[in-house]
């Protein structure tokens, strides 16, 4: 192989590598963009649990007077 081939072949090698760090990359933003839904999600439940149970408690408290 002659320098020019081996630079033309490292050249796209190289690419190749940094298509495939960019695959992972967005495959890795993707994942964590699901997980921080998840996430979100889990903290939406708790804080409505949270008013719900407020609410309860208040009507209960007005109920008792």
């Amino acid at each position: 192989m002659n320098t020019t081939n081996y630079g033309i072949w490292e050249a796209a090698r190289v690419a190749n590598h940094w298509r495939a760090l960019g695959t992972q990359a967005r495959a890795i933003a993707a994942e964590s963009a699901g997980e921080l839904a998840r996430l979100q999600a889990a903290v939406d439940a708790a804080e409505a649990a949270y008013h719900a149970t407020v609410a309860r408690n208040r009507a209960e408290r007005e109920a008792a007077r």
